[in-house]
Formats: structure tokens, C-alpha cells, sequence
């Protein structure tokens, strides 16, 4: 776990730096608006995966399982391939459908633009494209978490990140900065790279007695947790993305472009969450199979690290957006626009983060029903609720939301989650593992923002190194605030001592 949880994190430092240096990259070579397509390609790429009807997910869950076993190789190989053929078939049949209305969707949907209505049609055409490419890579990623072979599934992807950047930038360089040569480069980029997890994902199953098959019935042995899964994603997806959805119809593109900014600098947050969440939930469904008694034990170790991983960073964006969008894209007006939406989101964000962890073991033991509930009735709610806070405040109303929709599962989904899965541990879930390390960390944040000068932030440099050492600082406080990384510390003192 320790091996694969550097190597998540690893992976996911290298992807953000990457992504970090390209976004002013493209806003510079493409403007705002075309940047705004990239951002509305972002939001298609993450409804889209609602198609997915669970496979990834499902994917993960049974190699975790079967990998545990020693006579299960040819299940593994024609569970992957029965997966495979349909994952594909969805695929190709979703891209097909984007190209074939890339018209309507470029004249009906993105309208307030100074674009030509043939780019963005053209745009939108070559966003289907990409997504056939993409999609998949998604399935085999799954399967090579669960065989926990996620050293090896970082490296592709970090090297895939770094094609992206240097295809892209090559296509400017010799065939001019356009939207389209963006997409052509990541097109390549993808295909590349969900080949190469095919092949590597194979490569790493077991043999099996015969050569891997399509089986029906493969299928429906997982159908109900992949069906869960699956309805579970398209609420979930559609939570998440209706406030783009519903903003890049009501704004301008340029205004949409600063929602997609501050979205992307808050997305920061879950390249800390998900190489957490990826590490720890194969390990859980492996102590549930087996009926481990440390479950609980380890359920708050989870809790708490996730926590004081989170917290520090969630508390930085929320303390200084203004900065560090400056810092990053070195335009004021970026900055002035996108800062006090990021401040909002990345509240919310940080909630969902530390529901990770209860949303693992939910998963781990099979059940998928409440989480689909609650997030159905959210639905119905935040729905309206959404439209109304879009009109009245415009993207902060977007961003506010999605704070209401996080605090509510920390309220709600938590105490129903305990009625059935460790009963016995929902108070010190919240008490040991969010409230009193979140109470803490977060007012030593309030207190150490004050010591901050604001006039050094003018200074890219000196911005760097405060806002940095904001960082570090609440890393100590954090790691203290917490049971579990406090006593691990204390013990490596000692033995240093001892030795």
C-alpha cells in the first residue's frame, strides 16, 4: 500500500505540474474563448463516462477480489474481455453520436461566442473523436488498479500528459495555434495511450486455461454491483456537471472560461484525494472479502490521512485563490474573475474529499443503493435550486451550490451509512477523523493567513515561497491534529532515538 500510494501521489504531482503549465500555454496560443472549448470538451468527456454503466468501477472491485484467489485467472481474462467488447461498442456509438450532431450542439448549445460557428462545429466534431479514444482507457485503468499494479499505470499516464503537452505544442509550432490542431494532438496523444493500458492490463492477468472469451455469463455474475454503479455515476455526473452545463448555455464564453479556470485550479484538490481513494479501496474490498476484524481500525486510519492530506491544500486555494491563479497565469484579470469562484468551490470540493473514504467502504462491501438515493434526491433538489442561484449571483451561484451539495452528504449520507456498515463508529468517524483535525487545522489556517503580508504577493517569487511555506506549515499541524499520522510520527521519533 505505502508503494502504491507514493506512486499515486507521484503520478498525480507530475500529471498537476503538467496541467499547470499548460493551461496558460493554451489560454496564451488560444484565447479565452477556444480555451472555454477545452473546458466544455472537459465537462463531455465527464458526462459521457456516465456511460460507462459501472464497468470501471465494477472492474476494480472484482480483480481486487479475484486477484486474492489463485485458481481465478480465467475468470479475470473473460471478465476483461466481456467488458472490453461492450465498453467499446458504447464507445464508438457515443463518438458517432457527437460527430453526427456537432452542428446542433455548436449552433443550439454554444451560441455566445465570437467564434466562427465552423470552428466550434469543427471543435465539437473532433471532441467525439477524442472521446472513442479516451473513454476506454478508463476500463483498463480500473483493472490495473484493482491488481494493484498502480506504479505502472501512473508512469503511462504521467508520460501520457507530458505527449499531450509537447504534441500540442509541436502542432502550434508548425502548423499554426488553432483549436483544431489542439484536438488532432490529443487525439494521437489518447490513442497512444489507451493502447499502450491494453496492452500493459493484459500483459498482467494471469493465464488462464483457454484464450479470454466474451461470456454472458461473466456479465451477469457482477451485473447488479456494475448496474448500481452505473445509475450511481449518471446522478453523480449530473450533479457535478449541471452547473456547466447549465452556465455555459447562460454566459458568455469568455464568462464560462473563468468558471472552467477557477474549476481547474480547485481540481488541484482531487490530485491529492484520488491516489488515496485508489490505494485504499482495493485494500478494503480485499478486509471485507476476508471478513478482517481491523477493518474499523484501518476504516478511521483511512479517514484521518485523507483529511490531513486534504485540508492543507483545500485551505491554501481557499485562503489565497486570487494569488495563485496570478501566480500561475500572470493575468490580473484572470485572477480578479476566476479567484472568488475557486474560493467557493474548493470548500465543497474538500468536503466531498473526506466522503471518500465512508463512499470506499460503502463500495467495498457491495452496496451502491444509498448512495444512488441520496444522490437522487439531491437531484430533484439542487436541481431548481441550482437554476435559481445561477440567475441570482451568475457563476458564484454555480459554485455555492455545489458547497450546499457536499455539507448535505456529510449530514445525511454519513449517519445512513453507519445503520448498516460499523455501527458502532459513526461518532468517532465524526469526531476523530473531520471535526476536531478539521477545527484545528483550519483555525491555525485563519490565524497563519493573518502573518502573511499581502504586499510580498505581488512578487511572483516571494508568492511562491509564502504561499508554499502556508502550505508546509499546515502539513505540521495537520499530521499533528490527527490521531493516526501523529502516533505514526511519534513512533519513527522514538525509534530514531532508540537507534
Amino acid at each position: 500500500m505505502i508503494k502504491n500510494l507514493i506512486s499515486n501521489l507521484f503520478g498525480s504531482v507530475l500529471i498537476t505540474a503538467v496541467n499547470i503549465l499548460a493551461v496558460p500555454i493554451y489560454i496564451t496560443y488560444l484565447g479565452s474563448e477556444s480555451y472555454g472549448l477545452i473546458g466544455f470538451y472537459t465537462t463531455l468527456n465527464s458526462v459521457f463516462s456516465i456511460f460507462d454503466m459501472g464497468l470501471s468501477a465494477t472492474m476494480v472491485r472484482e480483480m481486487a477480489r479475484l486477484s486474492a484467489s489463485n485458481d481465478s485467472g480465467q475468470s479475470m481474462r473473460d471478465l476483461a474481455r466481456t467488458f472490453e467488447v461492450i465498453f467499446w461498442a458504447v464507445t464508438i456509438a457515443l463518438g458517432c453520436l457527437i460527430i453526427a450532431f456537432s452542428s446542433f450542439i455548436s449552433s443550439h448549445w454554444i451560441t455566445n461566442t465570437s467564434l466562427s460557428p465552423d470552428v466550434v462545429s469543427k471543435a465539437v466534431m473532433l471532441m467525439g473523436v477524442s472521446l472513442i479514444f479516451h473513454l476506454p482507457t478508463s476500463l483498463y485503468a480500473g483493472g490495473l488498479t484493482g491488481l494493484q499494479r498502480q506504479v505502472t499505470l501512473n508512469i503511462i499516464n504521467g508520460i501520457t500528459e507530458l505527449c499531450k503537452l509537447l504534441l500540442v505544442l509541436t502542432a502550434f509550432h508548425f502548423k499554426g495555434a488553432s483549436i483544431a490542431n489542439f484536438f488532432y494532438s490529443q487525439i494521437i496523444a489518447l490513442t497512444i495511450s489507451t493502447v499502450t493500458t491494453a496492452v500493459v492490463y493484459w500483459n498482467y492477468l494471469p493465464a488462464g486455461y483457454v484464450r479470454a472469451r466474451f461470456q454472458k455469463q461473466e456479465f451477469l455474475r457482477v451485473w447488479r454491483f456494475s448496474a448500481g454503479m452505473g445509475m450511481l455515476s449518471i446522478v453523480g455526473v449530473i450533479l457535478g456537471q449541471m452547473d456547466k452545463l447549465l452556465l455555459i448555455k447562460i454566459l458568455s464564453l469568455k464568462q464560462y472560461s473563468y468558471y472552467v479556470l477557477a474549476g481547474t485550479v480547485v481540481a488541484l484538490l482531487y490530485k491529492v484525494i484520488t491516489p488515496i481513494f485508489q490505494t485504499v479501496y482495493p485494500k478494503m474490498v480485499q478486509m471485507v472479502s476476508a471478513k478482517d476484524p481491523a477493518l474499523p481500525g484501518k476504516y478511521h486510519n483511512y479517514a484521518q490521512l485523507m483529511l490531513v492530506v486534504v485540508a492543507p491544500v483545500a485551505l491554501t486555494i481557499g485562503f489565497f485563490p486570487k494569488e495563485i491563479i496570478l501566480f500561475w497565469t500572470q493575468n490580473q484579470l484572470l485572477s480578479t474573475e476566476a479567484g472568488p469562484i475557486a474560493s467557493i468551490l474548493i470548500i465543497g470540493t474538500a468536503f466531498q474529499g473526506v466522503m471518500f473514504i465512508p463512499y470506499a467502504l460503502q463500495l467495498a462491501n457491495g452496496i451502491t443503493s444509498l448512495s444512488f438515493y441520496v444522490n437522487l434526491i439531491s437531484l430533484v433538489v439542487l436541481a431548481p435550486l441550482l437554476f435559481l442561484f445561477v440567475n441570482l449571483f451568475g457563476t458564484e451561484g454555480g459554485a455555492m451550490v455545489w458547497v450546499i451539495l457536499n455539507m448535505g452528504y456529510i449530514l445525511i449520507t454519513v449517519p445512513l451509512m453507519h445503520r448498516t456498515l460499523l455501527k458502532a463508529e459513526m461518532w468517532n468517524w465524526y469526531w476523530f477523523d473531520f471535526i476536531k483535525p478539521g477545527a484545528i487545522v483550519g483555525a491555525a489556517a485563519y490565524i497563519l493567513h493573518f502573518m502573511v503580508p499581502a504586499a510580498m504577493l505581488t512578487n511572483s517569487y516571494k508568492t511562491f515561497f509564502l504561499i508554499g511555506s502556508f502550505t508546509c506549515l499546515l502539513y505540521i499541524v495537520s499530521a499533528g491534529a490527527s490521531s493516526f499520522t501523529r502516533n505514526i510520527i511519534m513512533r519513527k521519533v522514538k525509534h530514531l532515538f532508540q537507534t
